[in-house]
């Protein structure tokens, strides 16, 4: 890395922290709704495996298949229920906050039936304690729940939550979406100081604004809401 770029990058770190991430209620919804439909794609594609298979394959193949589509209903019920308490409950403060508070009461809520099921309360209580410690300023932490979803099965989880907790801690995870990384930030505050000497090439009044013609470049670095 050149020394041009260790400064983008140093000052790229220092506009891209102070922010936190923004997402509308509408941007939530449609990742969500996107989410089940991936999720009831795959729910379909077990079903079809076990009536095809319900009489020929062998017993333990067959109670994995019924296995995943169990852990995959509850899943799509807590999408659900997700979807239901965004639609009606958020409104523009900060989303990492609102879905610790948000899955720690569904989890509460599903440990007070009387049908409780342990393994699932206990799986959206440690999500929502992974929400609230870990996703990064700047990383979209609905992003981070779907993740979350997608690695960390629902059956011996506290094992897999807590090794995917150290590797995330580590950097090994990388599939996290993120609001803007610190590369992505150095090359549009690249961009900017490029088009800020455009600018002060073109129209010599510009000489007179640097900082205002800097600023307005920097706000191409803040997270669309």
């Amino acid at each position: 890395m050149n020394m041009r770029r260790a400064i983008l990058t140093f000052l790229a770190i220092t506009v891209v922290s102070g922010f936190c991430y923004a997402k509308s209620k509408v941007e939530c919804v449609q990742h969500l709704t996107s989410l089940k439909g991936q999720n009831q794609k795959r729910l379909n594609q077990l079903e079809n495996l076990i009536k095809s298979q319900f009489t020929d394959t062998e017993g333990n193949e067959l109670q994995t298949l019924l296995d995943e589509r169990s852990e995959l209903r509850l899943k799509q019920n807590f999408i659900d229920r997700l979807h239901y308490r965004i639609e009606n409950r958020y409104s523009g403060q900060s989303l990492k906050g609102f879905l610790h508070e948000e899955i720690l009461q569904l989890s509460l809520n599903e440990a007070l039936q009387n049908t409780a099921t342990p393994q699932y309360w206990q799986y959206l209580k440690t999500m929502s304690s992974a929400v609230k410690d870990l996703p990064e300023t700047g990383e979209d932490p609905l992003a981070f729940v779907e993740n979350y979803l997608r690695k960390i099965p629902m059956k011996n989880h506290p094992q897999a939550a807590m090794k995917w907790r150290r590797d995330y801690i580590n950097g090994f995870d990388s599939e996290t979406a993120r609001g803007s990384s610190q590369e992505d930030a150095a090359d549009k505050l690249d961009e900017s100081l490029r088009r800020l000497d455009y600018l002060k090439y073109k129209d010599s009044e510009a000489e007179t604004q640097p900082i205002d013609q800097f600023k307005l470049g920097l706000n191409d670095l803040r997270p669309k809401s």
